[in-house]
């Protein structure tokens, strides 16, 4: 089931859990900007996950950023 997403919408249901998550900026010597796209609605975004009580803020954002930046890419598979 995809997320539904409720940016000031006064209609929302009231929020029933609470998920601690971090993002994180990647930029090369060129500026450019590592992105991941969703899987849930396909649209481009920072990489970023979910993370545990436990995990510092450094480390998930660190292991995430990894994890995209060495995923296959569609640029890869072009050839780019």
């Amino acid at each position: 089931m995809p997320r539904t997403e409720y940016y000031d919408d006064p209609d929302a249901p009231e929020p029933n859990s609470l998920v601690v998550a971090a993002s994180a900026v990647v930029a090369d010597d060129e500026g450019r900007v590592l992105l991941q796209r969703r899987r849930d609605n396909g649209l481009w975004a920072l990489p970023g996950g979910g993370m545990e009580m436990t995990d510092s803020l450094p480390g998930c954002g660190s292991a995430t950023s990894s994890a995209t930046a060495t995923a296959p890419t569609s640029a890869d598979a072009e050839g780019a």
